[in-house]
């Protein structure tokens, strides 16, 4: 079998913990049957979904935002704050988790994304020793079940929780009525 450095669908890379390849490339997460739809059922499904969500939209808030979208540099988010702001023409407050490993290039690609599309950033980041006690609490108390550990691992799921609750945080406080995220389809179950 060939060896594969990254799935051929979803992109993951073969250092995801306990992801395996076909002889396609193609990984295990995407061949599981996590996804429950077909890539274009999923994409419609949302589509839908977030149109429903749009049109019912109050863009009448105190700081004018109709959207916080959680933003990691990466090429998922970036499309998705694209999207955001030049299909759907929402005012977007992007925000960053700084968890202390982001790349250079991710900070690089956040402001060129972010200046391109005119769009507010704000970076949030938590001291070491507050992200370090998260982390270390996530590794040693039995707070995942043993399905979330075989596609995230603990420190993954609760700096990724961080982001979540950050975002809401942001929304909560500035009255935004959405939170966007992009992910590759694979990567989460549908």
């Amino acid at each position: 079998m060939a060896e594969f450095d990254r799935c051929s669908r979803c992109v993951l890379s073969a250092s995801f913990p306990k992801i395996s390849f076909d002889s396609a490339g193609l990984c295990s997460f995407c061949r599981d049957e996590m996804i429950a739809t077909s890539d274009a059922q999923a994409v419609e499904q949302a589509r839908k979904r977030f149109e429903e969500l749009r049109a019912g939209l109050d863009t009448d808030t105190s700081t004018g935002y109709d959207a916080v979208l959680c933003n990691s540099g990466g090429k998922d988010s970036s499309y998705t704050l694209w999207l955001a702001v030049k299909k759907y023409g929402l005012k977007v407050l992007s925000f960053t988790l700084d968890n202390g490993f982001l790349a250079g290039i991710a900070h690089k690609n956040i402001h060129r994304v972010v200046d391109a599309l005119g769009v507010d950033h704000l970076t949030v980041r938590p001291s070491t020793r507050f992200f370090s006690s998260v982390i270390r609490s996530a590794a040693l108390l039995p707070i995942y079940d043993d399905k979330t550990l075989l596609r995230i691992s603990s420190g993954c799921h609760a700096c990724i929780s961080l982001v979540n609750t950050t975002a809401l945080r942001l929304a909560l406080e500035k009255r935004i009525p959405l939170i966007l995220a992009g992910f590759t389809l694979g990567q989460i179950p549908a």
